[in-house]
This record gives structure tokens, sequence and C-alpha cells, in this order.
């Protein structure tokens, strides 16, 4: 009898044992177990692998477009001296459409013209690179060399890189690669704005003096041809949001566009 309830309790200790100390399989093995340790989430493909791409020069660029079919619903912002990030602005502003304007100075003051609900903020400079404006008058934008009167919003920035369906020559001085914002628009009257950026940084891109070409090289991807094209503030003080692409920035933005 001792023997019968020696084995029993020695059976009874071996169960409650691995019970308690044993593994648990009951939701299967960890996905990927042999590259990620557990509770390491998978890791999300980059915006760089989201995008479509062109090549130039031996050079793959991705981009991303969005194309604004009602101007007239097109907000510009100042967002100087108080800098909002990408993330706060969306949401205060409800943007489903979000990207950078031009380019300011030191001291936090647009450089150029600019111009918010018809007030002009600031007036226009005299420079080989900013040579251009961006404006909205009567319910339509257009990429000029000079600001037009009476207008909703403006502002001055550049080069221009396309003007009456041409691809213009740049000549930069210390030239180099950052991520460039575009606005252009096409000969059916539509404004798009272009974000591109390099293969291997979503902060570097092409240079600026190759930017024509390259945005050329886009037009023929997406089936449309520039009228017009201007460029924007690039690098790291540049952002890029739509439904399906969010390119933030790195350091603050100085004015911006929403829709």
């Amino acid at each position: 009898m001792k023997k019968i309830l020696l084995a029993f309790l020695t059976i009874f200790l071996l169960f409650f044992f691995f019970n308690q100390k044993g593994p648990s399989f009951k939701d299967g093995p960890l996905p990927q177990e042999d590259q990620l340790e557990a509770g390491q989430p998978m890791a999300e493909p980059s915006i760089i692998d989201k995008l479509d791409t062109i090549t130039y020069n031996h050079q793959i660029y991705p981009f991303a477009y969005y194309q604004v079919n009602n101007s007239e619903n097109l907000k510009l912002f100042l967002n100087l001296p108080q800098a909002e990030s990408s993330i706060d602005i969306i949401k205060k502003n409800n943007c489903i459409f979000l990207t950078n304007g031009g380019f300011y100075d030191k001291n936090n003051q647009p450089i150029g013209w600019f111009v918010l609900d018809g007030k002009e903020l600031s007036k226009e400079i005299t420079s080989r690179l900013f040579n251009g404006f961006l404006q909205l008058s009567n319910k339509k934008v257009f990429i000029t060399t000079l600001p037009l009167p009476n207008v909703d919003f403006g502002l001055q920035s550049g080069p221009l890189l396309i003007q009456d369906q041409k691809t213009l020559g740049l000549k930069i001085i210390n030239d180099e690669g950052r991520r460039r914002i575009i606005a252009a628009i096409t000969t059916q009257n539509h404004l798009i704005f272009i974000a591109i950026i390099s293969k291997e940084s979503e902060f570097n891109g092409p240079l600026l003096a190759e930017t024509p070409q390259v945005l050329e090289k886009i037009g023929q991807k997406i089936n449309q041809e520039f009228e017009s094209a201007i460029n924007l503030d690039g690098g790291s003080a540049s952002v890029f949001f739509t439904p399906e692409t969010f390119i933030e920035e790195f350091s603050p933005i100085g004015s911006y566009f929403c829709l």
C-alpha cells in the first residue's frame, strides 16, 4: 500500500510541475521567430519603399504627388515665429493635404513677397534664385515671374524650373542633393505638388540644377505635361502629407499649404 501511495504522489507532483513550468503553445509559434526576438514588432516598410520612382542620370528618385482639384479651397498659412509641427498643423486645420511653402531667413521671416488673405506681409525682393511667384487670384493659381495685384494669397520662391512648357537650365553654386518640394501647373491648368527624395534617404534628393529634368521625367511617368513649375523650400524644413503619404519635416517649416 505504501508503494502505491508513493507512486501516486510521484505522478501527481510531476503533473503539477510540468503544468506550472512548462511552455504554452496555445497561440502558435511567433511570426518570423528565426529573425525576431519575442515581443519585437515586425518592421514596417519605409516611406521610400512605398513611393513610385523615376531614374535620371543613373540615380533612382522616389516621388509623391498630389493634384489639387479645388484650388479655391487651398489655404496658405505662416508658421512663424512660433513654429508648430506638421502633426499639430494637420490636427488643428483638418488638413487632407499639407506641404510647406517658401523659404525663411534667420530672423524667422519669409524671404521675399508674402501675402495672406489679401494682406501683404513682406515685400518682393530682387533675386536670381527666388525668381518666381506662386499665387491665388480669382480662384485660380498662377506661377509667374512677377507678383499679381489683388491676390488672395501668394509667396515668392524659386528658382523657376519650368516656364512655358520648357525646362529651364540652372547654374547653382555649391549645389547639393536635397529633398525637393515643387509646385507645378499642368497644361490642363491643374495644380500639382510634388515631393522628390533619394533612394538612400528621405531628406536627400536631386541636385537643384537637375530638378527640372527630373520633374520632366515625373511628368512623363504620371502622364502630365507641365506648363510651369517652381521650387519651394526643401531639405529638412519640408513636409509632404497626403492620405497615402507622410514625409515629415526635421526642422520647422516656415509656411504651409493646407487643403
